[in-house]
């Protein structure tokens, strides 16, 4: 099963020597029927061939995730739910009858 690598950034790039070539990156690693893990990859080549690469996945060098925002419909239905309750709410508290009989 073949490993995939999915760069997302570039991080930092190193070109300090003449004939070197060095950068970072974050991305996906992807294997068989796994989830698609975040790693942070690091590549360099000397003269034209790659000369070295790693990926790792640490957590503590990644990335913080982004959290999705409710679209507004889901905001607006929320709010008219909760005004729907208190609306029930006030309702039946004001319809009590006092009775003497």
């Amino acid at each position: 099963n073949p490993v995939t690598f999915n760069l997302s950034s570039i991080t930092a790039i190193d070109r300090s020597q003449p004939g070197f070539l060095s950068f970072t990156g974050s991305g996906l690693i992807t294997y068989s029927v796994y989830d698609p893990t975040p790693a942070i990859f690091k590549f360099s080549t000397q003269g034209g061939s790659l000369t070295s690469f790693s990926a790792t996945s640490d957590a503590t060098t990644l990335p913080p995730p982004v959290h999705g925002v409710p679209e507004p419909s889901t905001w607006a239905m929320l709010i008219a739910g909760f005004l729907g309750l208190g609306l029930l709410s006030y309702r039946r508290r004001s319809t009590a009858y006092l009775r003497l009989v």
